[in-house]
């Protein structure tokens, strides 16, 4: 492939990224989509205003209230960081793009760099038609789309292609023995600690990768040892440079994997050193006595550190990649986030389509293929992932990816069997008549027929139909995907009988009342899914948010939701709550907070205050151990201020033949709910977002 071809072919395929990602424009309009963009998105418009310094030093006053949160100390801010750095190139390019534009498009043009990486990765595996395989597939590929479309600022926005940089830089590295790759692998790694939490997958993935490089190489190679001893120091002080992180490298369980390999290499080197310089038997004395003194050390090092705590246990997140129960039994606040249930194969299949049946013979030829640094990564890197995104549907936007690459690698392996065999089909034979004459009568002679060259065209066909029809399906899947995942929270579109579309703006509606008819320094509950929005949306403050940092807050919110309305009043008043909002798709039947009402039960049954009356989650089953929303639900459920709040007036309202069906549930709502420490403001069209006005004592 000549450089010009292939220029333009790996511009088409950061052409074919970006643009099947700009459908949410196309549909709705350019809007910040779904949750946690939203803080990413008013942290962006901070920095833009007060600059870096009080950016990384901000205490915001709007969030958790009435403690308040530290955002330098809370938050990776590489996102806001790239994005802040974006609108200034342009701005100082004359191209006047608002803050909001930018941040809009961020993640479809990282999703182009990111198939121009994969490009690099499958290259290192085999052809550049790998490569380019590869790329196609990451391009388009719905499991990486979810986390990319045009107005999904969030952090996987950028660290997905950081995440490919660091795998293209550190295979460079180590098979060329260049420092200077090496530190650009540590310098990427850096820029992928500041982006995402995940970045603890790298620093388990590339030891993983150097511990087995070393022992299939039977001993460790000095461009190995070079590129180690260099990157995970480098790495490990570059990534403690950002606050939140700090000193976890270097004092947290999931950071000693990296810190045991670098250790072992440099007793595997150091015993290398020694064998050069000492006789066999001195080595051998010397050895066995070090390795005995070295591991009874490390093991009671350990051992004392973690028990004056100055090594951290595993965090419950990681604890739940090892025990996929772990967070259910212990941190529900973990377990009720749908992003962290266990993937289903329906959501494999959603997410990678084809590609989830081909990879086992993709890793099949990945094994078969010649010994490299990059074949031995690819194959820790989908191994992990598979195991990984099994036990959290999160996950699979790590594994795509690495499906693609190793689908473009299979693809290209197959087209270019069946042009070896197009040629051989096609071929004309070079020997003279005599010699063919002499094979055709030997063959005849043993029984055997001359070879039917239609076989080999025929085999070339299937093989190319079979390539053909992968891609075809692939794309056309993707193209359907995308269209799904293009949706934004905040506004939704749904199908109408006649053919026609009903948009749904409710939220904005909610949120813009409350911006325009509450005072400024008005405090609004709600749980903690709508904190990021009301925040910058409606431009209030918030009792909890997305951040999740303080599960005693939350329980306690959660207990004010669960409990009955004069306790929930109560508690409300010690927090100077004004208005509450609540989350109701009854009407149109869409999942609210009644759905998850369960979770925010087990969250508050996981904290025990004295003031309030003890909340357990069978209290909320009727006595047949159904959930229900009707007048067979528990006593205790519908005395609830969350179900109050939900169905208040809800029994008058007519929802399609009848009044008062819930059409999530499919039930039938007809005993009238009353408030009195409560009082409705404001419903929004679809009754998707219900506003009540907490009452003060005085007007009691």
């Amino acid at each position: 492939m000549f450089h010009k071809d292939r220029f333009v072919i790996l511009g088409l395929c950061f052409l074919l990224a970006f643009t099947v990602r700009l459908l949410s424009i196309v549909r709705y309009e350019s809007v910040i989509h779904e949750f946690d963009p939203f803080f990413a998105y008013r942290s962006v418009l901070y920095l833009m205003e007060r600059g870096l310094t009080q950016f990384l030093e901000w205490f915001d006053n709007r969030s958790w209230y009435p403690l308040g949160r530290i955002i330098g100390a809370t938050c990776f801010p590489g996102l806001m960081l790239t994005a802040g750095a974006l609108h200034k190139v342009l701005d100082i390019a004359g191209l006047p793009f608002r803050v909001r534009s930018v941040c809009v498009f961020v993640a479809p043009v990282f999703s182009g760099v990111t198939s121009l990486c994969a490009y690099g990765l499958g290259s290192e595996l085999g052809t550049q038609a790998s490569g380019v395989m590869a790329a196609v597939l990451v391009a388009v590929v719905p499991g990486y789309i979810q986390r990319s479309v045009a107005g999904s600022f969030d952090n996987e926005a950028v660290a997905i292609t950081a995440l490919l940089a660091v795998l293209l830089a550190v295979v460079k590295a180590v098979k060329g023995g260049s420092l200077l790759l090496t530190s650009v692998a540590a310098c990427l790694y850096f820029y992928m600690a500041s982006s995402w939490g995940a970045y603890v997958f790298i620093i388990n993935l590339v030891p993983l990768f150097a511990l087995t490089a070393m022992l299939a190489q039977g001993r460790l190679r000095q461009s190995l040892f070079r590129f180690y001893t260099l990157f995970y120091p480098m790495g490990i002080f570059l990534s403690m440079q950002i606050r939140f992180i700090g000193t976890q490298p270097v004092r947290t369980a999931e950071h000693m994997a990296a810190a045991g390999v670098f250790v072992l290499m440099l007793g595997v080197e150091a015993y290398t050193w020694l064998r050069r310089h000492l006789s066999a038997e001195r080595v051998r004395y010397l050895a066995a006595r070090v390795l005995l003194f070295a591991v009874g050390a490390a093991v009671c090092g350990l051992v004392g550190l973690m028990l004056c705590g100055a090594i951290s246990p595993w965090t419950g997140r990681f604890k739940t990649f090892l025990d996929p129960t772990y967070a259910k039994k212990h941190i529900p606040i973990i377990a009720s986030i749908s992003e962290h249930q266990p993937s289903t194969w329906a959501s494999f299949f959603l997410d990678t389509h084809l590609l989830a049946l081909v990879l086992p013979a993709a890793l099949y030829v990945l094994f078969t293929t010649k010994a490299s640094y990059a074949a031995t990564m690819l194959a820790l890197y989908c191994m992990c992932a598979v195991y990984f995104s099994g036990v959290m549907i999160r996950m699979v936007l790590i594994l795509a990816p690495a499906a693609c690459l190793l689908g473009g690698l299979l693809l290209a392996r197959l087209l270019d069997r069946s042009a070896l065999l197009l040629s051989l089909s096609l071929s004309k034979a070079e020997e003279t008549k005599k010699d063919k004459k002499d094979k055709r009568d030997k063959k005849e002679k043993e029984g055997d027929k001359p070879a039917s060259r239609p076989h080999l065209f025929l085999g070339s066909l299937v093989l190319v139909g079979f390539c053909a029809f992968i891609l075809f399906a692939f794309q056309k899947h993707a193209l359907w995907a995308s269209n799904i995942y293009s949706s934004p929270s905040v506004v939704q579109i749904a199908p109408m009988p006649d053919g026609g579309r009903m948009v749904l703006d409710d939220y904005r509606e909610a949120f813009a009342w409350l911006e325009y008819n509450t005072s400024p320094n008005a405090k609004v509950l709600s749980w903690w899914d709508y904190g990021y929005q009301l925040e910058q949306m409606a431009n209030r403050t918030v009792i909890v948010d997305n951040n999740t940092w303080n599960t005693t807050m939350l329980g306690r919110v959660g207990a004010m939701f669960a409990s009955d309305e004069e306790t929930a009043w109560r508690l409300a008043n010690e927090y100077d709550v004004d208005y509450v909002l609540v989350m109701f798709g009854g009407v149109i039947g869409q999942h609210d907070d009644i759905s998850k009402f369960l979770w925010i039960i087990r969250v508050a049954e996981e904290e025990h205050f004295p003031d309030i009356p003890e909340i357990r989650e069978g209290d909320f089953y009727n006595a047949k151990g159904d959930y229900r929303v009707d007048s067979a639900g528990s006593e205790r459920f519908r005395e609830s201020l969350m179900y109050k709040l939900s169905f208040h007036e809800f029994n008058d309202l007519p929802t399609g033949h009848v009044k008062g069906y819930d059409r999530t549930r499919n039930q039938m709502v007809t005993d009238p709910v009353t408030l009195t420490r409560f009082e409705p403001v404001y419903t929004s069209t679809h009754w998707l977002c219900r506003l009540y006005r907490v009452k003060r004592p005085e007007n009691m």
